[in-house]
Parts: C-alpha cells; sequence; structure tokens
C-alpha cells in the first residue's frame, strides 16, 4: 500500500485571492504558491493570521506565476522560518522580483503613514490595534488551516508594522531557483515537478507534482491561473475556476471590438483611456493593438504607457522571446510590441 499523502487547502477557497496548498507525505512538505489575498480591503487581515504550519518545515515551494495573489506571502514565509528552495520559470522568477519589491516598498510606505497617524491620535490608534489584534487571535484559535481561508472580515485590516520589509524580501528571492519549462525536477524526497506553460502572464505553469513511494506514484497537477492552452493527465486535477460561472466571448472577438474601439476614437479625434494590470494585460493589449496596426485595422495613433511597473515588465518580457510562438516573434522582429 501507497504511504499517506495529505493535501491542505490554505487559500484561495471560498474566495478568488492568497492561493496556497501544503502537501505532505511521510518524508516531505511542499508548498504550492504563497499568495496574499486581495481584492476587498476587508481581506487584507487574513495576511496576518499565522501560518497553518511551521515555515521551517517545508521542504520547498513551487510557485505557478509572478502574480501577488500567488507570490505575494513568500517574503513573510521566509521570514518567519522558511530557508529552502522556491522553484519558478526563469520568466517568473524576474518578474516576481518586481512584483515582490514594489510590494514591500508600499508596505513600508502605507507602515510610515500609519505610525504617523498613531502619533497623532494614540488613543484612537489603540483601540484600532486591539481590535484588530483580537480578530486575528480569534480567527487562529481554532484550525489553523481553517483560520487562514475563513478569518472574519474587518473594517480594521492593517496593523502599524509592514508584513515584510525590502529587506525581507530581498532574502527570499535569493532562495528562488530559475528552472526550464518541460524539465523534470527533484523538489523534495519523493516528490518532483514538471512546469507546463499555463498561458496566463509570462512564466506562467501549470504544475505535475509526481509522488513516488517504492514502484507507486500519484500524479497531482496544480493549473496556477490559466490562459487558453491544452492541458495534461493526472490522477488529481486542482483547477483554478475565477470564471469557471462566465463564458468569454471567442478571442479573436474581443480583439475586433478592441480596435473598434480604438477606430472610434481616432475618428472622434479622442482619447482613449485603457486601465490594466501592469503585468501580463498591459503586454497583451501593446501587442494586440500593434497587431491591429500591422494589419491597417487602426489608424497610427500615440501610445503612452503610464506606468513604472509595467515598463519594467515589459522589459522582462523583451528577455524571454524564446517563451512566444513563432508569429509573435515575428511580429517583435518587424516592430516593437511591447
Amino acid at each position: 500500500m501507497m504511504a499517506e499523502m495529505r493535501l491542505h487547502f490554505l487559500g484561495a477557497t471560498r474566495t478568488v485571492t492568497g492561493s496556497q496548498y501544503l502537501l505532505e507525505t511521510d518524508r516531505a512538505r511542499v508548498l504550492i504558491d504563497c499568495g496574499m489575498f486581495q481584492g476587498s480591503p476587508n481581506d487584507v487581515i487574513r495576511n496576518r493570521v499565522p501560518f497553518a504550519y511551521a515555515p521551517g518545515d517545508v521542504d520547498a515551494v513551487l510557485l505557478t506565476h509572478a502574480h501577488l495573489d500567488h507570490c505575494g506571502l513568500i517574503p513573510h514565509l521566509s521570514a518567519s522560518g522558511f530557508r529552502k528552495p522556491i522553484y519558478a520559470t526563469k520568466g517568473t522568477v524576474d518578474l516576481t522580483r518586481l512584483v515582490l519589491l514594489d510590494s514591500a516598498k508600499l508596505q513600508e510606505e502605507f507602515s510610515q503613514s500609519h505610525q504617523r497617524f498613531a502619533k497623532r491620535n494614540p488613543d484612537r490608534a489603540a483601540v484600532e490595534d486591539e481590535e484588530t489584534m483580537a480578530e486575528i487571535a480569534a480567527a487562529s484559535k481554532e484550525d489553523p488551516a481553517a483560520a487562514t481561508r475563513d478569518a472574519p472580515p474587518s473594517a480594521i485590516t492593517e496593523l502599524r508594522a509592514p508584513l515584510y520589509t525590502v529587506d525581507d524580501t530581498n532574502a527570499a528571492l535569493g532562495l528562488f531557483r530559475g528552472i526550464e519549462y518541460g524539465t523534470e525536477v527533484q523538489v523534495a524526497p519523493g516528490i518532483t515537478a514538471t512546469y507546463l506553460d499555463a498561458g496566463h502572464i509570462l512564466g506562467s505553469a501549470i504544475i505535475r507534482v509526481r509522488v513516488t513511494e517504492g514502484d507507486q506514484e500519484r500524479v497531482i497537477v496544480f493549473s496556477g491561473d490559466l490562459g487558453r492552452p491544452g492541458f495534461t493527465t493526472a490522477d488529481y486535477l486542482l483547477i483554478e475556476s475565477t470564471y469557471g460561472g462566465k463564458t468569454h466571448e471567442p478571442q479573436e472577438e474581443a480583439i475586433r471590438l478592441l480596435g473598434e474601439a480604438v477606430k472610434l476614437t481616432g475618428d472622434a479625434k479622442g482619447v482613449l483611456l485603457m486601465p490594466s494590470f501592469a503585468i501580463g494585460r498591459t503586454q497583451e493589449i501593446v501587442y494586440e493593438l500593434n497587431r491591429l496596426l500591422s494589419a491597417g485595422t487602426i489608424p497610427h495613433l500615440p501610445l503612452y504607457l503610464d506606468s513604472p511597473m509595467a515598463q519594467k515588465a515589459s522589459d522582462v518580457y523583451r528577455a524571454y522571446l524564446d517563451y512566444f510562438d513563432d508569429d509573435a516573434r515575428a511580429l517583435i522582429a518587424t516592430r516593437d510590441t511591447m
């Protein structure tokens, strides 16, 4: 009989963010993603709940991609005692560096603002901190895994200190190990991982985990966030379902609507403002705009990218042209699309 295998769901359950799974066997503990709870400010309190395991006992972290709701607690994990390797594709490693350092800088700035508030309003700050600590204690006193998932909403979402600092983040980044797509890597005793292209942001991966005990094995696939790729076989499939209840229009229809909006705006001599995530969505939109321009579907108009992080992320995209398909590489060769 094969040894017992245990899988704990510690985030992104009954909520979209905070992705985190803990895989345990008799010989190893492996964490898949270690994401930050986001969305409503009421969810931020969950990031303060203690981990449902001893970070120092974890043998490895497998990271699917660089979005904050999948990687955002890694510096906190490292500062709490984790010292083992963090595996990700090389593109994910570079994008994660941008995301985590930005997150740490913002936390330090918010912390300084909160401390200034506390100095000006000591009585009010003391009450807020007491309420916050009481809520964290209440969420943590029973099942740690349930506490991580189900910490109750709160109007008080921050303590005075940052969850982690820039120094914490740099220490965590030193644990990253960049790997190639399609290469099976031994990540812990009896556990290997293979990263497959997920079709989400640059470097994103579906992780195929193989757990071996003697001559028996089981395969678990963690989807991470998905684009529109194929899939792989598994004994157990853990799949994200953020848009599970929504049918998207075909991709070409979405591109047609984008081109129509740009053309109507140009004809009206107007300005088209397009809010977009700095990593992934921005580069995709700029790429599609260039395709439309090359096809003569839209007029040649000035494009302004008002986001330092998006500009830095675009530089990372340029460094990994081997991740793109032939059509994308050909377009980039004739025109700077990012």
